[in-house]
């Protein structure tokens, strides 16, 4: 029986090398060892190792095709979604006209505009796109990819109240809580921002953000972590503060304030915002920026936007990078969320 002791331990093994999870491995185990083990009673101990090999050949092949066949189809489906989020993305941006201003009718400039759309067609080709952010000089992309973020989170929510989309998770890794939920709706003079040298398109995004992530977090399956460094709060202004407390008390459960004590400062390239969709066909899809808070709008650097499937290589050394350095200072691992089920 030394044979069939060996298959037995042997087989396990070398199923952990296949795609395949814990309990699909014990079955597989169990099957193949069955059939060995038919084979030494009628046979030789050399039969039932071949027999043997020969089940764990034909079963893993089996299965190994079968996980490619469904990867295939998971990327058919999430790279025809987020064709289709960037066609929306282009609508939105391309809204007609406001004829009582020289912006349209979400408040995007003509030369803001171009620079948007620019931005969409590198994002349907390579999945990401980068630039800097200098104050001094006009070619920034900073006004271009604070636009679509907040085009992009106005689309989630859309989406999400269709049941286009299953779920949202977000991580906003930043210096200070967001400002979206510092600020309140009715306040259009954004009294406490005035001091800021923004430009009108990034002041009319963050008006328009006030109350575009309060739609998204009163809906289900949405959770938003707000994971910023140890004094991070001290940023901001008292009364940004108390709207704040209010915003997370208004959305106790799907807005996660979270002061990263491990961390004294955020660094620079690893501030922005991960957003993680979840479709209902089961696929991930990832939206994730580089760039500074508006409250640090003068702080010159690269600038960066990610929009694609959670298996696209930009997409998953994004999420990988991000994860592991909030997860080195005790924040949240994003590959989980972005992970299949």
């Amino acid at each position: 029986m030394s044979i069939i002791n060996h298959l037995s331990s042997w087989i396990p093994t070398q199923l952990t090398e296949l795609p395949f999870n814990a309990s699909q491995t014990s079955h597989a185990a169990t099957f193949i060892g069955g059939i060995a083990l038919t084979s030494l009673c009628y046979g030789s101990p050399l039969t039932a190792l071949a027999s043997g090999l020969t089940a764990l050949a034909s079963y893993g092949v089996s299965q190994v095709k079968k996980v490619q066949e469904q990867q295939a189809v998971d990327k058919q489906l999430s790279e025809k979604f987020t064709h289709k989020f960037l066609d929306l993305l282009r609508r939105c941006v391309e809204h007609p006209a406001n004829k009582k201003s020289d912006t349209n009718a979400n408040g995007f400039t003509e030369t803001n505009i171009h620079k948007m759309l620019g931005v969409i067609e590198i994002l349907e080709e390579h999945h990401y796109c980068q630039g800097t952010h200098d104050p001094e000089h006009h070619a920034s992309l900073r006004d271009a990819f604070v636009g679509l973020q907040g085009a992009s989170e106005n689309l989630m929510a859309s989406l999400k109240l269709l049941e286009d989309i299953s779920s949202v998770n977000i991580v906003f890794h930043v210096s200070s809580p967001i400002t979206p939920a510092c600020q309140l709706i009715n306040d259009q003079e954004l009294a406490s921002l005035k001091h800021v040298p923004a430009t009108a398109d990034e002041m009319m995004t963050v008006k328009k953000r006030t109350f575009t992530i309060r739609q998204l977090l009163s809906q289900d399956n949405v959770k938003a972590h707000v994971e910023y460094p140890l004094g991070g709060k001290t940023l901001r202004k008292p009364e940004e503060l108390e709207v704040y407390k209010e915003s997370c008390r208004q959305f106790k459960d799907s807005l996660v304030d979270h002061e990263l004590t491990a961390l004294e400062k955020m660094e620079p390239s690893k501030i922005g915002a991960t957003y993680v969709l979840k479709i209902p066909t089961g696929q991930h899809i990832v939206v994730s920026i580089q760039i500074s808070q508006i409250i640090d709008v003068n702080q010159s650097g690269p600038v960066a936007l990610y929009m694609g499937p959670s298996e696209s290589p930009p997409i998953k050394e994004r999420v990988e990078v991000i994860s592991k350095y909030l997860v080195a200072h005790g924040g949240t691992d994003i590959r989980k969320m972005a992970r299949a089920a």
